[in-house]
Protein backbone atom coordinates (compact mmCIF):
# COMPACT_ATOMS: atom_id res chain seq x y z
CA UNK A 1 0.00 0.00 0.00
CA UNK A 2 2.83 2.07 0.67
CA UNK A 3 4.48 1.92 -2.82
CA UNK A 4 0.47 2.54 -4.68
CA UNK A 5 0.70 5.85 -2.32
CA UNK A 6 4.05 6.46 -3.38
CA UNK A 7 3.37 6.44 -7.06
CA UNK A 8 0.27 8.26 -7.14
CA UNK A 9 1.38 11.09 -5.50
CA UNK A 10 4.84 11.54 -8.22
CA UNK A 11 1.74 11.32 -10.69
CA UNK A 12 -0.11 13.83 -9.04
CA UNK A 13 2.83 16.11 -8.82
CA UNK A 14 3.68 15.66 -12.37
CA UNK A 15 0.05 16.31 -13.54
CA UNK A 16 -0.14 19.63 -11.52
CA UNK A 17 2.94 21.03 -12.44
CA UNK A 18 1.40 21.46 -16.36
CA UNK A 19 0.50 25.02 -16.57
CA UNK A 20 -2.75 25.60 -18.84
CA UNK A 21 -1.58 28.60 -21.70
CA UNK A 22 -3.13 30.42 -24.16
CA UNK A 23 -1.70 31.93 -27.18
CA UNK A 24 -2.10 35.16 -28.82
CA UNK A 25 -0.23 36.19 -32.47
CA UNK A 26 0.21 39.75 -32.96
CA UNK A 27 1.12 41.30 -36.45
CA UNK A 28 2.74 44.82 -36.93
CA UNK A 29 4.82 46.85 -38.97
CA UNK A 30 6.94 49.77 -39.40
CA UNK A 31 7.34 51.81 -42.37
CA UNK A 32 9.80 54.60 -41.75
CA UNK A 33 8.20 58.05 -43.83
CA UNK A 34 10.61 59.52 -46.02
CA UNK A 35 9.37 62.67 -45.71
CA UNK A 36 8.89 62.50 -41.65
CA UNK A 37 11.86 61.56 -39.73
CA UNK A 38 9.70 59.20 -37.67
CA UNK A 39 12.02 58.75 -35.09
CA UNK A 40 9.43 57.14 -32.92
CA UNK A 41 9.51 53.67 -34.01
CA UNK A 42 5.83 53.45 -33.10
CA UNK A 43 4.95 50.23 -34.67
CA UNK A 44 1.30 50.14 -36.29
CA UNK A 45 -1.00 47.11 -35.38
CA UNK A 46 -2.12 44.80 -38.58
CA UNK A 47 -3.16 41.94 -36.30
CA UNK A 48 -7.05 41.02 -37.80
CA UNK A 49 -8.90 43.35 -34.99
CA UNK A 50 -11.19 41.47 -33.00
CA UNK A 51 -13.61 41.47 -29.71
CA UNK A 52 -15.09 44.83 -28.71
CA UNK A 53 -13.78 47.22 -32.19
CA UNK A 54 -15.25 44.65 -34.46
CA UNK A 55 -18.59 44.84 -32.64
CA UNK A 56 -18.67 48.09 -31.58
CA UNK A 57 -16.15 50.03 -33.96
CA UNK A 58 -17.98 53.66 -34.03
CA UNK A 59 -16.85 53.23 -30.16
CA UNK A 60 -13.18 53.04 -30.95
CA UNK A 61 -11.75 56.43 -32.79
CA UNK A 62 -8.37 56.81 -34.43
CA UNK A 63 -6.18 54.43 -33.83
CA UNK A 64 -7.48 52.28 -31.36
CA UNK A 65 -8.04 48.57 -32.25
CA UNK A 66 -8.79 45.40 -29.95
CA UNK A 67 -7.69 41.88 -30.36
CA UNK A 68 -9.19 38.64 -28.81
CA UNK A 69 -7.81 37.90 -25.61
CA UNK A 70 -8.44 33.85 -24.70
CA UNK A 71 -9.86 34.03 -21.07
CA UNK A 72 -12.30 33.86 -19.37
CA UNK A 73 -13.15 34.28 -15.39
CA UNK A 74 -15.63 32.55 -13.00
CA UNK A 75 -17.07 34.04 -9.56
CA UNK A 76 -16.23 31.30 -6.88
CA UNK A 77 -18.30 32.92 -4.14
CA UNK A 78 -20.86 36.00 -3.49
CA UNK A 79 -19.90 39.58 -3.43
CA UNK A 80 -21.45 41.50 -0.58
CA UNK A 81 -22.02 45.22 -0.19
CA UNK A 82 -18.73 47.40 0.08
CA UNK A 83 -16.71 44.59 -0.53
CA UNK A 84 -12.68 44.48 -0.33
CA UNK A 85 -11.54 45.11 -3.59
CA UNK A 86 -9.66 41.69 -4.48
CA UNK A 87 -13.80 40.02 -3.30
CA UNK A 88 -15.20 41.78 -6.23
CA UNK A 89 -14.55 42.42 -10.33
CA UNK A 90 -10.81 43.00 -10.00
CA UNK A 91 -8.26 43.40 -12.72
CA UNK A 92 -4.75 44.46 -13.20
CA UNK A 93 -2.87 43.93 -16.13
CA UNK A 94 0.65 44.48 -18.15
CA UNK A 95 -0.08 48.06 -18.09
CA UNK A 96 3.52 49.01 -17.39
CA UNK A 97 6.41 48.97 -20.71
CA UNK A 98 7.86 45.61 -20.98
CA UNK A 99 10.70 45.43 -23.11
CA UNK A 100 11.85 42.46 -25.05
CA UNK A 101 14.03 41.53 -27.85
CA UNK A 102 13.06 40.85 -31.50
CA UNK A 103 14.73 38.75 -33.70
CA UNK A 104 15.37 38.25 -37.46
CA UNK A 105 15.83 34.74 -37.87
CA UNK A 106 17.34 35.19 -41.45
CA UNK A 107 19.91 37.41 -40.56
CA UNK A 108 20.37 36.97 -36.80
CA UNK A 109 19.48 41.00 -36.52
CA UNK A 110 17.86 41.86 -33.53
CA UNK A 111 16.30 44.95 -31.44
CA UNK A 112 14.16 45.38 -28.55
CA UNK A 113 10.69 46.90 -28.28
CA UNK A 114 8.58 48.22 -25.51
CA UNK A 115 4.94 46.64 -25.32
CA UNK A 116 2.35 47.73 -23.19
CA UNK A 117 -1.58 46.83 -22.92
CA UNK A 118 -3.99 50.25 -23.48
CA UNK A 119 -6.93 49.09 -23.28
CA UNK A 120 -8.77 46.43 -22.05
CA UNK A 121 -12.46 44.87 -22.73
CA UNK A 122 -14.88 41.95 -21.44
CA UNK A 123 -18.50 40.48 -21.62
CA UNK A 124 -19.98 39.11 -18.13
CA UNK A 125 -22.73 37.22 -17.47
CA UNK A 126 -25.70 38.03 -16.18
CA UNK A 127 -26.54 41.93 -16.31
CA UNK A 128 -28.17 42.54 -13.26
CA UNK A 129 -27.59 45.77 -10.94
CA UNK A 130 -25.63 47.27 -13.99
CA UNK A 131 -25.44 50.60 -11.95
CA UNK A 132 -25.52 48.94 -7.84
CA UNK A 133 -21.72 50.42 -7.79
CA UNK A 134 -19.69 53.01 -5.76
CA UNK A 135 -19.26 54.63 -9.80
CA UNK A 136 -22.97 54.02 -10.65
CA UNK A 137 -22.40 52.23 -14.22
CA UNK A 138 -20.11 49.65 -14.94
CA UNK A 139 -18.70 50.69 -17.88
CA UNK A 140 -17.66 54.04 -15.99
CA UNK A 141 -14.19 54.81 -14.84
CA UNK A 142 -13.14 52.09 -11.87
CA UNK A 143 -11.82 53.13 -8.72
CA UNK A 144 -7.97 51.87 -8.03
CA UNK A 145 -6.27 54.68 -10.33
CA UNK A 146 -4.99 52.19 -13.17
CA UNK A 147 -7.91 52.72 -15.76
CA UNK A 148 -9.68 55.18 -17.34
CA UNK A 149 -13.08 55.37 -19.50
CA UNK A 150 -12.58 53.96 -22.60
CA UNK A 151 -16.48 53.82 -24.39
CA UNK A 152 -19.87 53.72 -24.40
CA UNK A 153 -21.38 49.98 -23.03
CA UNK A 154 -23.55 47.90 -24.76
CA UNK A 155 -25.83 46.14 -22.14
CA UNK A 156 -28.95 42.88 -22.92
CA UNK A 157 -30.55 41.22 -20.84
CA UNK A 158 -27.74 38.45 -20.16
CA UNK A 159 -24.79 40.33 -20.50
CA UNK A 160 -23.39 43.30 -20.09
CA UNK A 161 -20.09 44.43 -22.46
CA UNK A 162 -17.58 47.53 -21.31
CA UNK A 163 -14.19 48.65 -22.75
CA UNK A 164 -11.46 50.47 -20.41
CA UNK A 165 -8.36 52.90 -21.03
CA UNK A 166 -5.32 51.43 -18.99
CA UNK A 167 -2.90 54.00 -17.42
CA UNK A 168 0.27 53.44 -17.37
CA UNK A 169 1.33 51.96 -13.68
CA UNK A 170 0.83 49.08 -11.49
CA UNK A 171 -2.47 50.38 -9.88
CA UNK A 172 -5.49 48.05 -10.16
CA UNK A 173 -9.21 48.44 -11.80
CA UNK A 174 -11.82 47.52 -9.52
CA UNK A 175 -15.23 47.86 -9.05
CA UNK A 176 -17.41 48.26 -5.34
CA UNK A 177 -20.75 47.08 -5.30
CA UNK A 178 -22.85 48.30 -3.39
CA UNK A 179 -25.47 45.29 -2.64
CA UNK A 180 -24.81 42.10 -2.17
CA UNK A 181 -25.00 39.60 -5.49
CA UNK A 182 -23.89 36.53 -6.79
CA UNK A 183 -23.30 38.63 -10.41
CA UNK A 184 -21.68 38.79 -12.52
CA UNK A 185 -20.46 35.33 -12.23
CA UNK A 186 -18.32 35.06 -15.42
CA UNK A 187 -16.47 37.18 -17.74
CA UNK A 188 -15.82 36.49 -20.70
CA UNK A 189 -14.83 37.71 -24.65
CA UNK A 190 -12.07 39.94 -23.19
CA UNK A 191 -10.44 41.82 -26.04
CA UNK A 192 -6.97 43.98 -25.55
CA UNK A 193 -5.43 47.11 -27.72
CA UNK A 194 -1.57 47.66 -27.19
CA UNK A 195 1.37 49.76 -28.15
CA UNK A 196 4.66 48.42 -29.56
CA UNK A 197 7.51 51.15 -29.60
CA UNK A 198 10.98 50.23 -30.66
CA UNK A 199 13.64 50.94 -28.23
CA UNK A 200 15.69 52.80 -29.93
CA UNK A 201 15.77 54.52 -33.76
CA UNK A 202 15.51 51.69 -36.48
CA UNK A 203 17.16 53.43 -39.62
CA UNK A 204 19.96 50.70 -39.08
CA UNK A 205 17.80 48.03 -38.92
CA UNK A 206 17.58 46.21 -41.96
CA UNK A 207 14.19 45.32 -43.80
CA UNK A 208 12.85 41.99 -42.59
CA UNK A 209 10.53 39.72 -40.38
CA UNK A 210 11.25 39.68 -36.95
CA UNK A 211 9.68 37.90 -34.06
CA UNK A 212 9.79 37.57 -30.27
CA UNK A 213 7.66 35.82 -27.19
CA UNK A 214 6.51 37.32 -24.32
CA UNK A 215 4.96 34.78 -21.65
CA UNK A 216 2.86 36.51 -18.91
CA UNK A 217 1.19 34.82 -15.82
CA UNK A 218 -2.64 34.76 -14.98
CA UNK A 219 -3.60 34.10 -11.26
CA UNK A 220 -3.63 35.79 -7.76
CA UNK A 221 -0.45 38.35 -8.25
CA UNK A 222 0.42 37.69 -11.70
CA UNK A 223 0.99 39.65 -14.73
CA UNK A 224 -2.85 39.07 -15.16
CA UNK A 225 -4.41 39.63 -11.83
CA UNK A 226 -8.27 39.43 -11.66
CA UNK A 227 -8.27 39.18 -7.49
CA UNK A 228 -8.97 35.97 -5.13
CA UNK A 229 -12.87 36.06 -6.30
CA UNK A 230 -12.84 35.34 -9.85
CA UNK A 231 -10.86 32.57 -11.42
CA UNK A 232 -9.46 32.29 -14.67
CA UNK A 233 -9.81 29.38 -16.68
CA UNK A 234 -5.40 29.10 -17.56
CA UNK A 235 -2.43 30.23 -15.97
CA UNK A 236 -0.06 31.76 -19.10
CA UNK A 237 -0.70 34.13 -21.60
CA UNK A 238 1.97 34.00 -24.68
CA UNK A 239 1.93 36.60 -26.94
CA UNK A 240 4.25 35.95 -30.01
CA UNK A 241 5.08 39.03 -31.91
CA UNK A 242 5.53 38.85 -35.76
CA UNK A 243 7.40 42.04 -36.90
CA UNK A 244 7.84 43.41 -40.25
CA UNK A 245 10.06 46.39 -41.06
CA UNK A 246 9.91 48.33 -44.19
CA UNK A 247 12.20 50.34 -45.18
CA UNK A 248 11.46 52.80 -48.46
CA UNK A 249 14.55 53.13 -51.16
CA UNK A 250 12.62 55.51 -54.26
CA UNK A 251 15.70 56.32 -56.84
CA UNK A 252 14.71 58.63 -59.68
CA UNK A 253 16.55 59.33 -62.79
CA UNK A 254 16.10 61.48 -65.97
CA UNK A 255 16.71 59.79 -69.49
CA UNK A 256 19.38 62.15 -70.15
CA UNK A 257 20.96 60.55 -67.38
CA UNK A 258 20.20 57.19 -68.54
CA UNK A 259 21.52 57.81 -72.32
CA UNK A 260 25.49 58.48 -71.69
CA UNK A 261 28.09 59.13 -74.25
CA UNK A 262 31.39 58.61 -73.47
CA UNK A 263 33.61 61.84 -73.88
CA UNK A 264 37.17 62.29 -74.08
CA UNK A 265 37.87 64.92 -70.35
CA UNK A 266 40.04 65.14 -67.23
CA UNK A 267 39.62 62.98 -64.44
CA UNK A 268 36.70 63.73 -62.33
CA UNK A 269 34.96 66.05 -64.98
CA UNK A 270 32.36 65.57 -67.38
CA UNK A 271 32.52 67.06 -70.50
CA UNK A 272 30.07 68.11 -72.72
CA UNK A 273 29.44 66.69 -76.64
CA UNK A 274 30.60 70.21 -77.89
CA UNK A 275 33.78 70.10 -75.49
CA UNK A 276 34.20 66.47 -75.70
CA UNK A 277 34.62 67.61 -79.93
CA UNK A 278 36.97 69.86 -79.14
CA UNK A 279 39.13 67.60 -77.01
CA UNK A 280 39.37 64.88 -79.64
CA UNK A 281 40.11 67.53 -82.02
CA UNK A 282 43.28 68.64 -79.38
CA UNK A 283 44.28 64.82 -79.23
CA UNK A 284 45.17 64.84 -83.02
CA UNK A 285 47.71 67.84 -82.25
CA UNK A 286 48.98 66.58 -78.98
CA UNK A 287 48.71 62.89 -79.36
CA UNK A 288 48.45 62.41 -76.11
CA UNK A 289 45.34 59.95 -75.58
CA UNK A 290 42.67 61.36 -72.76
CA UNK A 291 40.49 59.78 -70.65
CA UNK A 292 36.49 58.88 -71.86
CA UNK A 293 33.99 60.18 -69.08
CA UNK A 294 30.06 60.23 -67.97
CA UNK A 295 27.58 60.88 -65.23
CA UNK A 296 24.63 59.61 -64.52
CA UNK A 297 22.86 62.39 -61.90
CA UNK A 298 19.61 60.49 -59.81
CA UNK A 299 18.19 61.90 -56.47
CA UNK A 300 17.67 59.19 -53.62
CA UNK A 301 15.12 58.88 -50.86
CA UNK A 302 16.29 56.54 -48.21
CA UNK A 303 14.98 54.99 -44.86
CA UNK A 304 17.18 52.29 -44.41
CA UNK A 305 20.36 50.41 -45.37
CA UNK A 306 20.94 49.01 -48.96
CA UNK A 307 23.36 47.99 -50.98
CA UNK A 308 23.84 48.58 -54.97
CA UNK A 309 25.86 47.37 -57.53
CA UNK A 310 25.96 46.42 -61.46
CA UNK A 311 24.97 44.21 -64.12
CA UNK A 312 25.99 43.99 -67.24
CA UNK A 313 25.69 43.61 -70.97
CA UNK A 314 29.00 42.66 -71.46
CA UNK A 315 31.79 42.11 -68.87
CA UNK A 316 35.20 42.45 -69.08
CA UNK A 317 37.32 41.09 -66.31
CA UNK A 318 36.03 42.89 -63.09
CA UNK A 319 33.84 45.36 -65.01
CA UNK A 320 31.30 45.72 -67.42
CA UNK A 321 31.73 46.68 -70.67
CA UNK A 322 31.67 48.44 -73.95
CA UNK A 323 31.56 46.43 -77.59
CA UNK A 324 32.86 47.67 -80.96
CA UNK A 325 30.47 47.63 -83.50
CA UNK A 326 33.56 46.84 -85.54
CA UNK A 327 35.15 43.40 -84.58
CA UNK A 328 33.29 42.86 -81.21
CA UNK A 329 36.33 44.03 -79.11
CA UNK A 330 35.45 45.06 -75.39
CA UNK A 331 37.00 47.63 -73.22
CA UNK A 332 36.13 47.54 -69.31
CA UNK A 333 34.12 50.80 -67.96
CA UNK A 334 34.73 51.56 -64.36
CA UNK A 335 31.89 53.11 -62.37
CA UNK A 336 32.41 55.06 -59.62
CA UNK A 337 29.09 55.60 -57.00
CA UNK A 338 28.34 59.15 -55.04
CA UNK A 339 26.10 59.03 -52.26
CA UNK A 340 24.54 62.30 -50.21
CA UNK A 341 26.35 62.71 -47.12
CA UNK A 342 23.22 61.40 -45.28
CA UNK A 343 24.21 57.86 -46.43
CA UNK A 344 27.57 56.48 -45.07
CA UNK A 345 28.86 53.27 -45.99
CA UNK A 346 28.50 50.62 -43.21
CA UNK A 347 31.54 48.97 -42.94
CA UNK A 348 33.89 52.25 -43.22
CA UNK A 349 31.17 54.48 -40.97
CA UNK A 350 32.38 57.58 -44.01
CA UNK A 351 30.22 58.69 -46.76
CA UNK A 352 30.48 57.60 -50.43
CA UNK A 353 32.16 59.65 -52.82
CA UNK A 354 33.56 57.75 -56.08
CA UNK A 355 33.71 54.42 -54.09
CA UNK A 356 34.33 51.85 -57.30
CA UNK A 357 30.84 49.58 -58.36
CA UNK A 358 30.99 45.89 -58.02
CA UNK A 359 29.39 43.62 -60.90
CA UNK A 360 28.15 41.44 -58.05
CA UNK A 361 26.29 41.74 -54.78
CA UNK A 362 28.59 42.65 -52.12
CA UNK A 363 27.16 43.63 -48.37
CA UNK A 364 30.31 43.26 -47.19
CA UNK A 365 32.11 46.51 -48.66
CA UNK A 366 29.20 47.48 -50.38
CA UNK A 367 26.20 48.01 -47.56
CA UNK A 368 25.20 51.47 -47.17
CA UNK A 369 23.13 52.95 -44.76
CA UNK A 370 20.77 55.82 -43.69
CA UNK A 371 22.23 58.25 -41.15
CA UNK A 372 18.99 60.63 -41.31
CA UNK A 373 15.83 60.27 -43.44
CA UNK A 374 16.28 62.22 -46.87
CA UNK A 375 14.28 62.79 -49.55
CA UNK A 376 15.24 63.30 -53.34
CA UNK A 377 19.19 64.21 -52.09
CA UNK A 378 21.42 64.20 -55.49
CA UNK A 379 24.03 61.28 -55.83
CA UNK A 380 25.69 60.08 -59.11
CA UNK A 381 27.54 57.53 -61.05
CA UNK A 382 30.92 58.31 -62.92
CA UNK A 383 31.76 56.39 -65.59
CA UNK A 384 35.68 56.32 -67.18
CA UNK A 385 37.29 54.57 -69.49
CA UNK A 386 41.30 54.74 -69.06
CA UNK A 387 43.69 56.19 -71.34
CA UNK A 388 45.23 52.69 -71.78
CA UNK A 389 41.74 51.05 -72.83
CA UNK A 390 41.50 54.53 -75.02
CA UNK A 391 44.34 53.64 -76.83
CA UNK A 392 42.62 50.28 -77.84
CA UNK A 393 39.75 51.51 -79.25
CA UNK A 394 41.40 53.87 -80.91
CA UNK A 395 43.48 50.84 -83.29
CA UNK A 396 39.90 50.44 -84.51
CA UNK A 397 38.56 53.92 -85.83
CA UNK A 398 36.55 54.83 -86.82
CA UNK A 399 34.24 53.14 -84.70
CA UNK A 400 31.60 53.18 -82.57
CA UNK A 401 31.58 51.23 -78.93
CA UNK A 402 28.16 50.82 -77.22
CA UNK A 403 26.98 48.67 -74.30
CA UNK A 404 24.27 48.52 -71.17
CA UNK A 405 24.79 48.64 -67.37
CA UNK A 406 21.79 48.45 -65.37
CA UNK A 407 22.34 50.06 -61.38
CA UNK A 408 20.75 48.11 -59.23
CA UNK A 409 19.90 49.51 -55.72
CA UNK A 410 18.46 46.72 -53.21
CA UNK A 411 17.40 47.25 -49.53
CA UNK A 412 17.09 43.17 -49.19
CA UNK A 413 21.15 43.06 -48.11
CA UNK A 414 20.49 39.63 -46.75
Amino acid sequence: MRYFHYILGIVMLVLSAFAHSVTINLTAKFTPAINNSNSDGVFTNTTPQSGYCVQYPDRCPGEMFSVNLPLSTTISYPIVAYNEPRDGPYFNFPKTPRTLTVRNQDTGESFDVIFRITNYSARYRKNTGQHDWTTSSFVYTPSGGGCGYGGLAQVAEAWYLFMWTTLNNTSPCHKISTIYRTEPSKFYDMSIGYSLVAKDNLLTVGSGTYTGKLSFSVGQGGDFDFGDNYRADDSVVDINLILSVNHDLIVTTTPESRALSLQPCSIGKVCTEEQGKRNWERWMITKITPQLTARSDFLISSTGSFTAYLQCEYIQGEHCAIKSDNNGQLVPVKAYLSLPNNIINQKTNSTVTRALMPIHKDIVNNTFSTRDIGSNRKGSIDFLVTQHDVDTMLLTRPDTYRGTVTVIFDPNIY
